[in-house]
């Protein structure tokens, strides 16, 4: 039983090491994710998110976004999943990851057309993910954090619809899964509550930067 209280506190400790850390820095550069997201990406690579900062207060129009009522995703998927992350494009709306019947965790990326009432698979994740945020940055989507294997990562992975590619785009700061996210502006986005290791939730608050600014 010891070793068991102990845990609780050490965890804790490494939490409010990682939040204190980033609370001096303000804004933590994402340059190791982000150059390796652009490599991936080619030549055309659209942009790569750049900063990450834990903020305490939101921005007025993510608290407005926030205390609307929540958007109620009504897909008939091809490959049913739950705990998957949501976005929608334009007009079409994609699943990222999940969970299949079987408990376990899926890799798979599937659009839905709500005028055709169809859906399909355009894409794979690089590995399952499940319990991931997706939010629409600049007509792109970007899955942030989620639980890999069972335990939560630090990934943000892009995904460019209409393409199919999927590339990393960059690392949180703390592995995080779950959260609310919400974009504020074209370029820039909310996660709202985040899990994080350790009895606490964050809000984190992600910059996207074209590529040359």
């Amino acid at each position: 039983m010891a070793g068991a209280g102990e845990g609780g506190p050490v965890r804790l400790a490494i939490l409010l090491g990682s939040v204190a850390a980033l609370s001096l820095v303000g804004l933590h550069s994402l340059s190791g994710g982000a150059s390796a997201s652009h490599r991936l990406g080619g030549p055309d690579s659209p942009g790569k998110i750049v900063a990450l900062a834990v903020r305490r207060s939101l921005p007025a129009s993510v608290r407005r976004a926030l205390a609307a009522p929540p958007a109620r995703h009504r897909m008939k998927l091809r490959v049913p999943v739950k705990a998957a992350g949501i976005a929608r494009v334009g007009e079409l709306t994609y699943a990222l990851g999940g969970v299949l019947a079987n408990g376990r965790p899926t890799d798979l990326i599937q659009m839905y057309n709500a005028h055709t009432h169809r859906s399909r698979t355009v894409a794979r994740l690089p590995r399952p993910v499940s319990h991931a945020a997706a939010i629409t940055l600049d007509r792109f989507v970007y899955l942030v954090g989620g639980l890999t294997a069972g335990s939560p990562t630090r990934a943000i992975i892009r995904f460019a619809p209409g393409r199919g590619t999927v590339v990393l785009a960059g690392h949180l700061p703390v592995p995080v899964s779950e959260g609310v996210p919400v974009a504020s502006r074209e370029r820039r986005g909310y996660l709202v509550g985040a899990t994080v290791p350790g009895p606490a939730r964050l809000n984190l608050e992600l910059t996207l930067r074209r590529r040359g600014h």
